[in-house]
């Protein structure tokens, strides 16, 4: 039987990790591709997220939707089989295959992958190309507060986007090799965190790289915003969600119960979810017509100063 080119797919909201767990893989013997996003004031250990991958992937979901910003409900069925219908499932095969090393695994790490998954996921399939998947967890409370400082959207859709993120990513990498870790847990034991990986994923350590990585790249100062407990008197659904999501996943997270156990959660938060969608799309609906309306804005401001040149 062939050998099967293996990909690995890092999945999670951002400011959960993802960058940490990605660069992570590296001591694995895991490539993590040929066109980095550098690091910037957002990110200054690193993205370790490949462009080409991380573009397409943006340009997929704004075609799925020409009137919404498509950044917290996961693809459909009629979504996902009109990308796979068109030039996009080439382009993503291509992509896939040339960017695949001969003798080492590649590790993706895009976030907007956790809305895509069921469209790589027929890809891989087409390419037989072996899936395993990564999948990083935070405190919601810590992601909505480190996304509201960087990039000032409100805690409410970040949340929204949390949940999400973490249903689509579970759902579709159910069957797959897979394993799911806690940044915090990341950042206390990373030496722990990246054996657990590799175990789950039948990937060798190579110890050299696994202690530089544990002393030089891990930092606690990475854990910006932490909560060891939760005391907010919001009562809102995306909170009350999330906070029962985690503690359920933090429990997969530290080997105390397994993905087997999350059938009736999963089946429960899907069904929540799903409750709520119309007005989910109504906020993606929203977020499009402000970004058009700055979007004009500029173009005006723009064109009045040209107009003040020419005179």
């Amino acid at each position: 039987m062939k050998n099967r080119k293996p990909l690995i797919l890092v999945l999670g909201m951002k400011r959960s990790g993802t960058s940490a767990l990605t660069k992570g893989l590296e001591v694995m013997g895991v490539s993590l591709g040929d066109h980095l996003m550098p690091p910037n004031e957002f990110n200054k250990k690193g993205y370790w997220e490949d462009w080409d991958f991380h573009e397409l992937n943006f340009e997929m979901l704004k075609a799925c939707t020409q009137n919404r910003a498509r950044r917290i409900l996961p693809l459909s069925e009629k979504e996902t089989t009109y990308l796979l219908n068109s030039h996009y499932a080439e382009r993503a095969s291509q992509l896939l295959w040339k960017k695949m090393p001969q003798d080492q695994p590649l590790g993706v790490k895009v976030p907007t992958s956790s809305l895509l998954i069921p469209f790589w996921k027929k890809i891989c399939e087409q390419l037989d190309v072996s899936l395993s998947v990564v999948i990083a967890l935070r405190n919601p409370i810590s992601v909505a507060t480190s996304v509201e400082e960087s990039f000032e959207d409100l805690p409410e859709k970040s949340l929204w986007i949390w949940i999400t993120s973490l249903l689509s990513s579970l759902t579709h990498s159910d069957g797959h090799q897979r394993v799911l870790v806690d940044y915090d847990e990341l950042i206390k034991h990373p030496s722990h965190q990246m054996e657990r990986v590799a175990t789950a994923l039948n990937l060798k350590i190579d110890e050299e790289q696994l202690q530089n990585y544990s002393r030089h790249f891990i930092d606690p100062s990475l854990r910006h915003q932490f909560f060891p407990d939760y005391h907010f008197e919001n009562d809102d659904l995306c909170l009350k969600l999330a906070v029962e999501m985690y503690g359920t996943l933090l429990s997969v997270a530290m080997d105390q119960t397994s993905f087997h156990d999350l059938k009736k959660s999963l089946q429960k938060w899907s069904k929540t979810l799903a409750s709520v969608q119309g007005l989910l799309t109504m906020l993606e609906m929203h977020e499009f017509t402000i970004a058009k309306l700055v979007d004009l804005n500029l173009e005006l401001k723009n064109d009045l100063s040209l107009s003040k040149d020419k005179t």
